[in-house]
């Protein structure tokens, strides 16, 4: 039987219709040919269909469950294809840009090899790439893109800051003299003061 909660009655469920069967009122049985699910009215005698609405009430229709989920799980997968659509978009058109930034840099380095491997050459190539930035930003001389980069000191002017234990400093290269055995490795470096 149904049970009664302060002010509102639960219904029981009671699993597949069995037509056989006798159902107390407010029992919820599930006919399995349909998928729908009916609630008994009242007492409901034995071999009494659902059919008969003195006795049976529909309460919930599978086929109108079903239809509401797959207009539900259409309007999604409209959505994701949409939002797919547009990654896919987006994608190849930074894939172009991107293709087209490396050619241009491509280009930029085969004229410079050109440019090294011929002992004619003015290095004219060389130098416009020196104008150009990491973010293909072309500067008027290739002093600008130098002074854009900062006052960062090279290793040289460090260097001069800093004296080997044993007197050797870098040399003008940018390199460390070559060491005698023994020598001090780059770590025993000590700060020239005064």
């Amino acid at each position: 039987m149904s049970e009664y909660i302060g002010n509102r009655v639960v219904p029981k469920h009671d699993g597949v219709w069995d037509s056989t069967k006798v159902y107390e009122p407010l029992v919820i049985v599930y006919e399995e040919g349909t998928g729908d699910s009916y609630i008994s009215r009242k007492d409901v005698p034995a071999g009494t269909g659902q059919n008969q609405k003195e006795y049976w009430a529909l309460c919930a229709r599978f086929s109108e469950q079903v239809a509401l989920l797959r207009k539900e799980t259409a309007g999604q997968v409209a959505h994701m294809e949409e939002r797919t659509s547009a990654a896919e978009t987006l994608t190849n058109s930074n894939k172009a840009a991107l293709e087209e930034r490396m050619a241009n840099i491509e280009a930029r380095q085969d004229a410079n090899v050109s440019a090294s491997t011929d002992k004619n050459a003015d290095y004219a190539a060389e130098l416009a790439d020196a104008r150009v930035d990491d973010t293909d930003y072309t500067f008027a001389s290739a002093g600008a893109n130098v002074r854009a980069l900062g006052k960062a000191r090279s290793l040289q002017d460090i260097a001069k800051l800093w004296e080997w234990e044993d007197g050797r400093f870098v040399n003008d290269q940018g390199y460390f003299p070559q060491a005698e055995a023994g020598a001090h490795s780059i770590w025993c470096l000590s700060q020239v003061t005064g």
